[in-house]
């Protein structure tokens, strides 16, 4: 084969390489969701959310220029074609080889766009029905849930206990937990004007260097406050947004 089909090819290979482990991490992230909570569940669509906002004008773009070549290819006829290669018209049959390279190089990265947005639409499809599960009262018993808990929240159970709408909430593994006699809540700050989610770039405070970045594991409490989550720096929440840390708010500890 020539250099220029070689060259197409291992592209064309590197490229469905990257569609492949996509798709693999894509595949494990879905199984493992019915193991998770619903914050961390919640957690991984908004994550998943951002990486796609963030490249959307990216994936507009190669819609828009996938249509166009579309729209280009179609409009070829197929007797002009023969005749260029009845003639031996090289630039012609040149200009419309990478056409076609082109179109299949988009197809592609238009393929890698749309596993991202299945990963969001499957999370937040999960996330929502979750919501109308709950709801209708079709989730885990009391019991169930007391024995997948194995303890009794209280101001000595290790559990960072906050104050919460007159009661003690526990942070657990994400959640904010609330004893109701047998049951187990799961409780969400809300937003208010205590806890706003406005956006507050020269916040700034001696919980962390300007570098930190929350996430999971990055060291600090995760707390469920509206339809996001927060983490808990010192006595007060913080929302990661773009290159800068929110500050949503104050919020009262206890202790014995």
């Amino acid at each position: 084969m020539s250099t220029a089909i070689d060259n197409f090819t291992k592209q064309l290979h590197d490229n469905l390489e990257a569609i492949d482990e996509r798709v693999k991490s894509l595949k494990e992230s879905i199984q493992s969701v019915p193991k998770k909570t619903q914050t961390e569940i919640q957690e991984k669509f908004n994550e998943a959310k951002a990486k796609l906002d963030a490249k959307k004008q990216e994936f507009d773009e190669y819609r828009a220029k996938l249509k166009t070549q579309f729209e280009e290819k179609e409009s070829q006829v197929k007797s002009n074609v023969e005749e260029w290669k009845a003639n031996r018209e090289v630039k012609k049959l040149e200009h419309r080889a990478d056409k076609a390279e082109d179109y299949a190089i988009t197809a592609i990265f238009l393929a890698i766009a749309t596993l991202e947005e299945a990963e969001k639409a499957s999370l937040e499809a999960i996330s929502t029905r979750h919501d109308a599960e709950t709801a209708a009262g079709t989730t885990k018993n009391p019991k169930e849930n007391l024995t997948a808990h194995s303890h009794q929240h209280g101001l000595d159970c290790g559990h960072t206990a906050i104050k919460h709408d007159g009661h003690v909430d526990y942070l657990h593994d994400g959640e904010l937990h609330h004893h109701n006699g047998e049951q187990i809540e799961n409780h969400v700050l809300p937003v208010n004007a205590n806890n706003p989610e406005s956006c507050t770039p020269k916040h700034s405070c001696s919980g962390h260097d300007a570098t930190h970045v929350h996430g999971p594991g990055c060291g600090h409490e995760a707390v469920p406050h509206g339809d996001h989550i927060d983490y808990l720096v010192d006595d007060h929440l913080h929302h990661r947004h773009g290159d800068h840390c929110d500050n949503h708010g104050p919020v009262t500890l206890v202790s014995k």
